[in-house]
């Protein structure tokens, strides 16, 4: 794909099945398209932040210095999500971070059985209008949509397990004690408070997420999307922290220690930041005046 001011436009695509995606075979199939457009028209190639992709970067960047690498913002972070949502068992923040796996855990095993389960699922359609959201596997914001939309849909939830039908839910006892489970969550305060500092505390990352996802120049606008975005969380954090304090329930809803998501959020900008970004970012007019 190029990209420019006059919007995206589909240049080729190449049939690579069966051939090893190293680095430098990646790098043959960047110069090849940018040698096609003709090198002077290239600023900067965009890619994953994958371990191939710094070799091509280095191939690139030697053989055209005046092109920038720079790795795709959304894919750095739906990777500081996963972190967040999916952290490996060795990491340093996993202890910090078990209550989010938990989290999801339970509002994927809430969506699976009302989607799976046929009555579960009439009897929820009787009182939405709208369906909960499947999950897409590589997608990490997903999770946090789909947390969402079980959040927007409470009051069906909570009409739909105290509805007579689900009361008389009938089936194999482990569906029974499922749905009985799933009756519990429900109508459990604690969890859906749970929810509304999850989505709050994640909320500016999705939100620097959606800007970000744009078939517009956006390149200009990162630096200061980035910085602010952890200001925001920090903000939402600390001042959980302190009601928690005032009110004397520390920690009632599982605490999300700012240290944790900040050193997550910084490890991923130190990664993808480029020169380009900076010089970008210093270049915008309303820094400069205030027309």
């Amino acid at each position: 794909m190029g990209a420019s001011s006059g919007g995206p436009i589909f240049l080729k695509s190449i049939n690579s099945t069966g051939i090893v995606k190293d680095g430098n075979y990646v790098a043959k199939l960047f110069i090849k398209a940018i040698e096609d457009v003709d090198a002077k028209n290239i600023v900067q190639v965009i890619s994953d932040n994958a371990s191939n992709m710094k070799l091509v970067s280095s191939i690139v960047e030697k053989t055209f210095p005046h092109i920038f690498w720079t790795p795709c913002v959304i894919h750095c972070l739906n990777l500081a999500l996963k972190s967040l949502c999916q952290p490996l068992d060795k990491s340093t923040h996993f202890d910090n971070c078990k209550w989010i796996v938990q989290l999801i855990s339970q509002a994927s095993s809430l969506k699976n059985f009302v989607m799976n389960h046929d009555m579960a699922h009439a009897i929820f359609q009787k009182h939405s209008e709208l369906s909960l959201l499947k999950v897409a596997e590589t997608r990490f914001a997903s999770h946090i949509i789909m947390i969402s939309r079980i959040k927007i849909v409470k009051k069906s939830l909570e009409i739909m397990v105290m509805d007579d039908e689900w009361k008389n839910y009938k089936g194999d006892k482990k569906i029974e004690a499922k749905a009985r489970d799933i009756k519990s969550l429900v109508m459990d305060d604690g969890w859906w408070d749970t929810i509304a500092y999850f989505l709050k505390c994640t909320g500016p990352i999705v939100s620097i997420l959606r800007s970000a996802d744009l078939d517009c120049p956006q390149l200009h606008l990162i630096y200061d999307m980035w910085d602010t975005m952890i200001e925001m969380v920090k903000v939402i954090v600390f001042e959980h922290e302190q009601k928690d304090l005032i009110a004397g329930q520390f920690f009632f809803i599982p605490f999300m220690q700012f240290d944790t998501i900040y050193a997550i959020l910084v490890a991923r900008w130190n990664k993808s930041n480029t020169p380009l970004h900076s010089m970008a970012h210093s270049v915008v007019p309303k820094y400069y005046h205030e027309s």
